[in-house]
């Protein structure tokens, strides 16, 4: 079960000296930890680093021994076990134990038996080791504890680990910074936006309903895709111009072609084109009597042939 970053940071988990002194190294084989840089990690992989450096801080661990610094400690630590009859003390009950934290739990004056109850783990000691730690011989073989130079280690990579967490404060700060701007704009331009949809659609609303009283709009029908001829009595070039005569020609019995005062309106064929052609001739008696001038101008022409 993962513990949560609120959780580590409660009363239960505040540092003591003591928590330093018995877990200096005791999480050398769990833990790394990882520079805390944003230019090399994900926010969630700077998230987990954030809980990995907490985590040993509370328990009171070493965060250069969790970023690789090679501590005296480890070497103490080892060579401290080669006094005892085994390399680990034997746990009845509970997680296992190195010497070196029995040593620190007993301290220099251990008098007590050889059962033992050291934080969640039962130990029995045989009694060649239990004369050994009420000797304080392995006490003083470690101390002092921790080594001076692995404190000076300890500090460098402390305050280098505050440095990246300044840095680190600043990018994000700066993104912080740029998120309310951004921010702002958008909620903005999101405004505006639905102004201009609202905008839109009232005024395709009034124009719909324009149209919803029983009203239908133009649509022009004719001359829509080919230009068609206006009537002559609605023309108006013919209501604004006065009729001007043209001269005609018709063939007279004699073969010659003589002038003739003509309506330029007229719309009848010359008798060239009717006289050898009886039918034509004969549609002209069919002329659509809704142009009477036409009638009007043909037989004017007739009386003209008579002539």
């Amino acid at each position: 079960m993962t513990t949560s970053f609120n959780e580590m940071t409660d009363g239960e988990n505040r540092q003591t000296i003591d928590k330093i002194v018995h877990n200096f190294i005791s999480q050398r084989d769990e833990k790394s930890l990882n520079p805390l840089r944003l230019a090399s990690l994900s926010v969630s992989e700077f998230s987990t680093e954030l809980a990995n450096h907490l985590s040993t801080i509370n328990e009171g661990g070493s965060i250069a021994l969790g970023r690789g610094e090679n501590l005296a400690s480890i070497s103490l630590s080892k060579s401290l076990e080669s006094l005892f009859s085994t390399s680990t003390p034997r746990v009845t009950e509970g997680p296992p134990l190195t010497w070196t934290k029995l040593v620190l739990f007993t301290s220099s004056n251990f008098e007590g038996p050889t059962q033992l109850k050291v934080g969640n783990s039962s130990v029995e000691l045989p009694e060649y080791d239990l004369k050994l730690l009420r000797s304080g011989r392995p006490w003083r073989f470690l101390s002092p504890w921790p080594d001076r130079d692995d404190c000076t280690k300890e500090l460098q990579s402390s305050e280098t680990a505050l440095q990246e967490l300044s840095n680190a404060r600043k990018v994000i700060d700066e993104v912080l910074a740029q998120i309310s701007i951004v921010e702002q704009r958008l909620r903005n331009h999101h405004g505006l936006v639905t102004q201009l949809f609202e905008s839109r659609d009232h005024a395709t609303h009034q124009g719909k309903n324009s149209t919803c009283d029983g009203a239908q709009p133009f649509v022009p029908t004719q001359g829509a895709f080919s230009p068609e001829p206006l009537a002559e009595d609605e023309s108006p070039s013919y209501q604004d111009s006065p009729t001007i005569p043209a001269p005609i020609h018709y063939a007279s019995k004699a073969g010659s072609a003589q002038p003739v005062n003509e309506d330029p309106n007229d719309q009848t064929p010359s008798e060239d084109a009717t006289v050898g052609n009886p039918t034509q001739r004969d549609d002209f008696g069919h002329v659509d009597d809704t142009r009477p001038e036409s009638r009007l101008h043909t037989s004017d022409f007739i009386q003209n042939l008579s002539e």
